[in-house]
């Protein structure tokens, strides 16, 4: 998928510049070394910007509404409800709640701190 982000890159940056060329005529560099670069060029590359932050925004925005995974939400969060439904959501079938065989279901238990211990500065361990 990089490679055609890419490819898609070099497209787009064509075709603006390509209209910008077309839109606004300037003379070449070994003519007028000043008003060779219009001054509405300063947009092209602020368009061509434009293009690549939009994948970027619906990739961000479809990876935020993506649930977590039921092992980490179970796991981790200690939310073994929340697993529930996001599996049940999945695999579209409702899943039986049975949680008298989950040992500490309803008491979660911290996280180890252990880059906080004073081991962890020690140069052996």
């Amino acid at each position: 998928m990089q490679g055609i982000g890419i490819l898609f890159a070099s497209i787009v940056s064509l075709i603006v510049s390509a209209a910008f060329n077309k839109a606004f005529k300037a003379p070449s560099y070994a003519e007028d070394r000043v008003h060779s670069t219009v001054p509405e060029a300063d947009y092209a590359w602020r368009i061509i910007l434009m293009f690549g932050a939009f994948p970027a925004a619906v990739t961000y925005y479809w990876r935020m509404k993506m649930p977590e995974t039921a092992r980490y939400t179970a796991l981790v969060a200690n939310n073994i409800k929340k697993a529930n439904e996001d599996m049940s959501k999945v695999l579209q079938m409702e899943i039986v709640e049975n949680f008298e065989k989950v040992p500490g279901h309803d008491q979660p238990e911290p996280l180890p701190k252990r880059h906080l211990q004073q081991g962890w500065l020690d140069p052996k361990g």
